[in-house]
């Protein structure tokens, strides 16, 4: 044990802080200690460094003892701001030993006296770089850790700068003052959302350093921020103006590419489409076997807000029966594979349509105008033929490559006033339709009606629904002529040997129809009936599908909205020209495998956009005093029944008791929550 002389002078810590002193006296193994706050302290002697030197003995009052003891420490630190450790460091390196204060004191000053000794000292202490400390020992590091130990604090050094720089950002716009934001702040500042929205994929430091920077903002701030962190996130950027009631979190959860670099937009503009077919070969290198569709009557049937057309129907009488065309523009004819605008395709995988806007799989420019079927305009296109019987069945089909007019444009409620008078075109389609539903009804092919509405946002973020249901003739008829049209390409590539990304589905497990007959008709027993249905799959050659009723089944009929469909056209289209294969098998591998991840994002962000606008209708519901909403009941056999709200044809969890499937309630809204996606019901 360390003994200490009367006034002896000594340094000891106390949170993380250097306290000077004096011995007054020894206390059993404890030394009683006066220091510069004016206390004395009673400390165990391995708490305690000795300095060189006595305290002075003409000072008696506290005050100017407490005085002297400050002024000491203050004059060590004020000079040991001018010590070169680093050339301290250069005398010593080499003999790799533990050093004392007292001879470092020595090396560096030539002298050991109680202002040298204590200016070393903390010198030391303050340096993180060339020496490790050892109590009061000092040892010299090696240079390959001080070149570690300098790029750590280097880069320490920067995330302070940082944090300030983002702190004065963040207090900006608390005053409501916009400013263009440094890259590195903006990089902040989508994490920061990541995490307001509960992303998955945030990296854990980069959280944890927003943990630290929200807590501190929000302690110098008095913010009165709350929550989870999450939640104290959130209400940040609410506070800021950077998040409102408009804010889809799924955009901000799984950020798909929204807006196209300015190289890709320039290509897209520089694309054009000649109104004629004999100009169109004209301006292609090796123009193909094209033939203006000898259909004359060619129309396009969506909703009044689609504008990204890919598809055209047109049907004429002939001596035994019709012949049946369905356009499809042929997009490969216009984009060239492996260009930047068929690459951009390819890492979207899919245009997206949300309540609140449509992302794009390819630029507005070419999916809105000239790859789309606008009426009056000349398009390329893949058409598939059919010549159909009197008894409304398929006889025998073609597919050519066809140069195409559309000459109007329908919406489904035009054409269910149409098939509603009698209109014989499009009723004769229709039995078409009908016909074809049939023969894959009895070849397995199962239809389980769903009504579903539309979800669209206003510019002031409210929300409207419209209701619309699948079975409605128009988009029976719609839908038919494309699973015909997406059949005949699959059958042709089946007897060609083509590579496909094929669509397959399994044969659903089987279900007692007298326990399905116990479930009363409508949301419950289609629900039950959907259960037990197979996810559908991918596959490269010729699989049934089973849901449809077919043997093959590919998708080619959206080009301009699915990349897939994109890719098995171009297989298609340059079979029909040239008879030889474009994409192997892996090709077609390796290319749905980089654009899966994008697909599988798509389908995430549409599915929890919708659901978020649709509990944002229902908050709007309660602000408007409007607290009810009537379901019914799907499913009781798991932990938490399952209702189908009828108005929003959406099926939600909620804590019932006593209920059945069927059972039809009316509901009071105790709580909802688009943002966490959160709602509780109760029975009405």
């Amino acid at each position: 044990m360390n003994e200490f002389e009367l006034f002896s002078l000594v340094l000891y810590e106390h949170e993380s802080k250097l306290i000077s002193g004096y011995i007054l006296e020894k206390k059993k193994e404890k030394y009683s200690v006066f220091n510069c706050r004016g206390r004395q302290i009673d400390l165990p002697p391995s708490r305690l460094h000795l300095l060189p030197g006595k305290f002075p003995s003409h000072l008696e009052a506290r005050e100017e003892k407490a005085a002297y003891l400050n002024e000491l420490l203050e004059l060590a630190e004020r000079e040991s701001k001018e010590i070169d450790v680093a050339e301290l460091w250069l005398l010593v390196k080499d003999e790799g030993a533990e050093l004392s204060n007292s001879k470092l004191a020595l090396l560096y000053f030539g002298k050991d006296d109680l202002k040298s000794h204590l200016t070393i000292k903390l010198a030391l202490i303050d340096d993180q770089i060339f020496f490790k400390r050892k109590k009061d020992i000092f040892i010299p590091r090696s240079p390959e850790i001080i070149e570690e130990l300098k790029k750590k604090e280097q880069t320490e050094q920067k995330k302070e700068e940082f944090k300030e720089k983002a702190a004065d950002y963040f207090k900006a716009l608390l005053k409501s003052e916009r400013q263009q934001p440094s890259p590195d702040v903006a990089a902040f500042i989508r994490a920061v959302e990541e995490v307001a929205c509960q992303s998955s994929r945030i990296d854990p430091e980069k959280k944890k350093e927003i943990r630290k920077f929200v807590t501190e903002l929000n302690e110098s701030l008095r913010l009165e921020l709350t929550g989870s962190l999450e939640a104290q996130c959130y209400r940040l950027l609410e506070l800021c103006g950077l998040f409102d009631h408009k804010t889809n979190p799924a955009l901000i959860r799984y950020r798909p590419p929204i807006s196209f670099k300015e190289e890709a937009l320039k290509e897209a503009d520089a694309l054009f489409i000649p109104d004629t077919l004999s100009a169109f070969c004209q301006g292609v290198k090796e123009p193909p076997d094209l033939r203006q569709a000898t259909t004359g009557f060619i129309f396009t049937v969506d909703d009044i807000s689609t504008r990204d057309m890919d598809d055209a129907i047109s049907i004429e009488q002939t001596d035994d029966g019709f012949r049946l065309e369905v356009h499809i523009i042929e997009v490969g004819a216009v984009i060239e594979k492996g260009s930047l605008l068929d690459r951009l395709g390819l890492l979207r995988g899919t245009s997206i349509y949300l309540p609140e806007k449509t992302i794009n799989m390819l630029p507005s420019s070419l999916s809105e105008n000239c790859l789309s079927l606008v009426a009056g305009k000349g398009r390329p296109a893949l058409s598939c033929i059919f010549e159909i019987g009197d008894d409304f069945q398929i006889k025998s089909a073609t597919i050519r490559n066809t140069f195409i007019r559309v000459s109007q444009r329908f919406t489904y409620d035009e054409v269910d006033q149409f098939l509603e008078s009698g209109d014989f075109k499009f009723n004769t389609l229709y039995q078409i339709a009908a016909t074809s539903e049939s023969q894959r009804i009895e070849n397995g092919a199962v239809n389980v009606p769903r009504k579903d509405v539309s979800v669209s946002v206003d510019q002031q973020g409210r929300v409207h629904l419209k209701e619309y249901n699948e079975e409605n003739p128009s988009r029976q008829l719609v839908s038919e002529m494309m699973v015909m049209a997406n059949a005949e390409m699959a059958n042709y590539a089946a007897r060609h040997d083509l590579p496909m990304i094929y669509r397959a589905q399994e044969e659903p497990d089987r279900i007692d129809p007298a326990e399905l007959s116990k479930i009363p008709q409508g949301p419950a027993r289609d629900n039950a009936a959907r259960s037990v249905l197979k996810k559908s799959t991918v596959s490269y050659t010729p699989t049934p599908h089973s849901g449809l009723g077919l043997k093959a089944y590919i998708q080619a009929t959206s080009p301009i909205r699915r990349y897939t469909d994109l890719i098995n056209q171009r297989q298609i289209s340059h079979h029909v020209k040239t008879g030889k294969v474009l994409y192997k098998q892996e090709d077609l591998f390796e290319l749905y495998s980089e654009m899966e991840g994008a697909l599988n994002d798509a389908l995430m962000v549409s599915r929890e956009s919708k659901r978020f606008w649709l509990f944002r209708y229902l908050e709007q519901r309660v602000a408007a005093g409007e607290h009810f909403v009537t379901g019914t009941v799907v499913r009781t056999n798991l932990k938490t029944p399952l209702i189908e709200l009828e108005e929003l044809s959406l099926t939600v969890p909620a804590r019932l008791s006593n209920v059945k499937p069927g059972d039809f309630l009316k509901l009071r809204i105790v709580n909802v929550d688009a943002v966490n996606d959160s709602l509780k019901l109760e029975k009405a």
